[in-house]
């Protein structure tokens, strides 16, 4: 029997590699030419059949380009796949809008955009910056349009999107952040005007998810639950706010404002601690100080009137007597905190001189109503 020489068995091995890495760069070869020549053309044209069936054909050669130790770092590689998994992107949102695979296409062509733009010595690294910037660009343009035609959430999310793009390799896009922010508040200011409160609240919840810590964010959100009364986001999102910002000056303010509004609802425990974080801030917020002073007296008024409804002889009648006293008295120490800096607010006066007749101190009762009595 013959048998094979060493130089024919190594001709043959050599072959066996050359096809091997021949095929692998077949893949590339054919994923270009099913993206280039069938897919945008298609696309271009509006053909969304022939479109969806080019793409996913290029991404089953793609898909093999990547996974071969020969081909999966070549730029070539990485710049297809990111380009078509692009189209896999806008293909799924023009047909199922199946935002989960969007998200995991859109991830893909964003690592291996990245990937070819970090490639060392590539042809593709200006291609994938070009088509970058030129995207960016276009995005970012349309936000300008649909700001100049009022239409500040569409602008908001052009501006988020066209930073998203430049996002990809690693940069900004200039002036993208402010102008987000611009139409942000310019949509908070045309809903609240409009009496939009729930759009509004949905503008901003969404603003706040590309811009976490922004505080005009955080204040509009507040601003929002406050006009809607509602208590417990406020409570949450004035703490979160507080956390971030802590030597805002605002912040006694919006403890001033939630602690307002519990008042409002009687929930006169927590006014009291609102108004109480808002003095820790301001030991003489005079706003705070008589706010304190009504939560005390309304409090009081409270207690009585719970007490004035129980039998006459329930032993529960003398504890809550004895509460609405002494918080009576923590209602006529505040009062007195602020009339000493308000002495003229003749309404406060009365109060006071009232609140100590509640209290049994007929003289100092008297001695208030002067006070108020001589105020013209």
């Amino acid at each position: 029997m013959k048998t094979l020489g060493k130089n024919t068995l190594l001709l043959s091995l050599g072959l066996a590699i050359s096809s091997s890495s021949f095929g692998q760069k077949m893949m590339e070869t054919s994923a270009a030419s099913e993206y280039e020549n069938k897919y945008v053309k298609a696309y271009g044209k509006r053909d969304l059949t022939g479109a969806s069936e080019a793409i996913f054909k290029a991404k089953e050669f793609i898909d093999q380009a990547s996974t071969n130790e020969e081909t999966k770092n070549n730029p070539k590689t990485q710049y297809y796949k990111a380009q078509i998994y692009l189209g896999l992107v806008d293909i799924t949102k023009a047909s199922t809008n199946d935002m989960n695979k969007i998200k995991e296409y859109q991830e893909v062509a964003d690592a291996n955009m990245l990937a070819t733009f970090n490639n060392p010595n590539t042809k593709y690294k200006e291609k994938v910056e070009g088509y970058v910037n030129q995207k960016a660009y276009a995005v970012f343009q349309q936000g300008q349009a649909l700001f100049t035609s009022k239409n500040f959430e569409g602008a908001m999310l052009a501006f988020i999107e066209a930073n998203k793009i430049k996002n990809t390799l690693g940069a900004k896009m200039e002036n993208a952040d402010a102008n987000a922010e611009v139409s942000f508040l310019n949509g908070m200011n045309s809903y609240i005007t409009d009496n939009k409160f729930d759009e509004a609240v949905n503008l901003a919840s969404t603003f706040k998810q590309y811009y976490p810590n922004n505080r005009r964010a955080m204040l509009a959100l507040i601003d929002i639950q406050l006009k809607k009364s509602n208590i417990a986001e406020m409570e949450k999102l004035t703490d979160e706010f507080v956390q971030l910002n802590p030597n805002d000056t605002l912040n006694k303010r919006l403890h001033y404002n939630v602690a307002t509004v519990l008042l409002n609802n009687n929930e006169f425990a927590k006014a009291e601690q609102g108004f109480k974080k808002a003095l820790s801030l301001d030991g003489m917020y005079v706003d705070a100080i008589y706010q304190l002073a009504s939560t005390y007296i309304s409090w009081a008024k409270s207690i009585s009137k719970e007490a004035s409804l129980l039998p006459t002889k329930d032993p529960k009648v003398k504890t809550l007597d004895d509460q609405a006293n002494r918080t009576l008295l923590r209602g006529i120490s505040a009062l007195e905190k602020y009339t000493a800096v308000s002495p003229t607010d003749k309404d406060a006066l009365i109060t006071l001189s009232r609140a100590y007749g509640r209290v049994g101190n007929e003289e100092k009762a008297a001695e208030i109503k002067a006070k108020a009595d001589a105020i013209k």
